[in-house]
């Protein structure tokens, strides 16, 4: 069976006994004057007026003075008042330089093709459609022996080739139905890796109504992975011209709508995309007439398609493989890999998150 078109009150030191003074002793006059912070200002204390940090939430509170609480606290516990202001003061610090952070407001959008990236296909480069590597496939190859040509004769090289260590790619897809469980595991740790503000964007053809089955199914995959429900709620339009080109075109088009539907939320945007392009090489198709000659050069094409105020990084995890033989060459889509799982996650790591248009300008 063929591949469906891809197409996460420290009390202090007691000792002693422990003297509370009874409830009804307690002062319930109003306290003195509190001390108010805003997260957003760059001193403290400060005034309800400052100026928030934009795009940020604005967090007021005050620290009382605790008068009325003193007392229920056992004496030895007591810490000089002080010490208290100090203790506050610092993790009011620790907040604003956190909103300060970059990071806060980073979006990532996660485009995810599955032909070829969930599960692994196989060309001879001459077949109408590439063939997946899946348990009914793999059973089909061992009735046939050694007569094999064609798409078979490439299917079982590609079965013998290694994927992830010493296992061969056989190994690897033993058991897989239309996708392979352990690059569903995968994916899952990287849209958690990617954060909570992450928007993963289906481009593969399984987005069409006649695949909504077999997505279901993947989706419940992922929701059991994650632990968490999980749909494919957004997709680039169904309308792309067949082929690599017309692949990145539709990443190129929605990245261009999304900006300018969410003009205020995309100062800072971190682009993955996990693509084979219909199993075919770098250096084998242009887009508006550019070479896409290496992963680069894919990378370089989608962040000059952002406004330029955003400070963007784009990553290309290009799920492709290819091998000799005396045949011909055999091609595939490899599947998330070690490799690539690793260059992803990589990628991924806030330290080496790097801006490409600074880079480029």
């Amino acid at each position: 069976m063929g591949l469906a078109d891809e197409s996460a009150f420290h009390p202090g030191g007691m000792s002693g006994k422990q003297t509370f003074t009874p409830f009804s002793q307690v002062s319930t006059a109003p306290s003195s004057p509190s001390m108010k912070f805003r997260l957003d200002d760059a001193s403290a204390p400060c005034s309800p007026a400052s100026t928030a940090l934009p795009g940020s939430p604005v967090a007021e509170f005050s620290l009382p003075e605790l008068d009325e609480f003193e007392d229920l606290v056992p004496v030895a516990a007591r810490r000089p008042r002080h010490e208290r202001r100090a203790r506050a003061s610092e993790a009011v610090r620790k907040c604003r330089e956190a909103l300060k952070s970059p990071l806060l407001h980073m979006r990532s959008l996660l485009f995810l093709d599955i032909d070829g990236v969930l599960n692994v296909g196989v060309s001879d480069g001459q077949s109408s459609k590439p063939v997946a590597i899946s348990q009914e496939n793999l059973e089909m190859l061992a009735m046939m022996g050694t007569a094999k040509h064609g798409a078979a004769q490439a299917l079982s090289f590609a079965c013998s080739q290694k994927a992830d260590g010493d296992l061969t790619y056989a190994e690897l897809c033993k058991g897989a139905g239309d996708f392979v469980d352990a690059f569903v595991g995968r994916l899952a740790k990287i849209i958690q890796a990617a954060g909570p503000s992450t928007t993963v964007v289906l481009t593969s053809t399984w987005r069409l109504p006649q695949h909504a089955v077999k997505l279901a199914s993947l989706e419940r995959a992922i929701a059991t992975k994650l632990k968490r429900n999980f749909t494919f709620k957004v997709r680039t339009p169904a309308d792309e011209q067949e082929g690599p080109e017309g692949r990145l075109r539709g990443i190129e088009r929605f990245l261009r709508e999304h900006c300018e539907r969410n003009v205020d939320n995309v100062e800072c945007l971190r682009i993955l995309v996990l693509e084979d392009f219909h199993i075919h090489p770098m250096g084998s198709w242009s887009c508006n007439g550019k070479l896409m000659a290496c992963t680069e050069d894919v990378e370089m094409f989608l962040a000059d398609c952002l406004p330029k105020h955003t400070d963007s990084s784009v990553k290309l995890i290009h799920t492709y493989d290819e091998w000799k033989t005396k045949d011909g060459c055999v091609q595939a889509g490899s599947g998330l890999t070690l490799r690539h799982f690793n260059d992803a996650m990589q990628f991924l790591d806030a330290k080496v998150t790097r801006s490409i248009r600074a880079q480029s300008m």
